[in-house]
């Protein structure tokens, strides 16, 4: 190869580093979490997180963790606690609701996969709809009678707070921010 050629190639290869460097950026967790619609619970969530450090590094490791690892488990481990409810309620009405939360529930976890793919193939607005969709499925959840004695609408505000912060990461990356 002649060394222009090389030279060429090398300029290219900085280049081309400098420009996929300049495309990631930190945002801080305090400036993501101002966002969110309980900024407590946010923070909270994300620095549970081990080695978080004070900003996410977009695109990078923390959104498919956030959708893959707390979102998705998370709903996996609701989904596991209904089919429990559902075996162990003696209220037909609250029997009832439960095996509508798991039917939402099933939804919940496609959303989640979906938001992990839309993440991998760099399609943050699908990514953001499919968080939305798991607030949606929630909150319908939620508004089921009767009233809920056990631990599930803990759980289904969990799995607000992690889709909104979903849903904030999305937008960082669509530039909203």
């Amino acid at each position: 190869m002649a060394p222009s050629s090389i030279h060429s190639l090398l300029l290219v290869l900085f280049l081309s580093f400098g420009v996929c460097i300049s495309l990631a950026r930190v945002v801080p967790v305090s400036v993501l979490c101002s966002k969110h619609p309980n900024p407590t619970n946010c923070v909270n969530i994300l620095y549970n997180i081990d080695g978080i450090g004070a900003g996410i590094e977009l695109p990078g490791s923390i959104p498919p963790y956030v959708i893959n690892t707390i979102g998705h488990a998370g709903a996996f481990e609701t989904y596991t606690l209904l089919n429990t409810l559902i075996r162990n309620a003696t209220d037909p009405k609250l029997k009832q609701r439960y095996i509508a939360c798991s039917a939402d529930y099933v939804g919940t976890l496609d959303y989640f996969n979906s938001a992990k793919d839309a993440y991998t193939s760099a399609n943050y607005k699908d990514m953001k709809s499919n968080a939305a969709n798991v607030i949606k499925a929630v909150q319908d959840c939620d508004r089921r009678p009767p009233s809920d004695p056990s631990q599930l609408p803990l759980l289904n505000n969990r799995m607000q707070d992690v889709s909104n912060i979903i849903i904030i990461l999305a937008d960082f990356l669509l530039g909203k921010y």
